[in-house]
């Protein structure tokens, strides 16, 4: 599997889902020193948060594949001059899989984000390949 499909959602509410996601800031995945989940931060369960989840499901049902579901998530929050790595989400052992990413907060010039547009979805079909 391979490629990538990007489309932009409407009737979102990305003021709230901002102002949920950063009141869990705080709230990280892991609290180990080094462990790449130290970066990231619990996503809310909120009425807005929910919706967007849901949104995106239909979303990939109806244009990628039928019986998708989001089966997990997270907030990664960055502060200006901060990044992250090209990466994989392969897990060994499973099946192929497709990740997600939602931007719902962008400034001018906030680096190279693909489309570099607010408020879209962007799937990687992630393979593993074996060596």
């Amino acid at each position: 599997m391979c490629g990538k499909f990007v489309t932009k959602l409407d009737n979102i509410d990305n003021e709230q889902i901002n102002k949920d996601v950063l009141a869990r800031k705080s709230m990280k995945l892991d609290d180990t020193p080094g462990n790449t989940f130290q970066e990231d931060s619990y996503y809310p369960e909120t009425e807005a948060c929910t919706k967007l989840l849901k949104e995106v499901d239909k979303v990939i049902q109806k244009n990628v594949n039928t019986r998708f579901k989001t089966y997990n998530q997270w907030a990664h929050i960055l502060e200006p001059n901060e990044s992250t790595m090209i990466h994989t989400h392969d897990s060994p052992g499973m099946p192929p899989h497709i990740s997600w990413v939602y931007y719902s907060k962008t400034e001018k010039n906030c680096g190279n984000i693909f489309g570099k547009q607010q408020y879209i979805i962007s799937l990687y079909p992630w393979k593993r390949i074996h060596q």
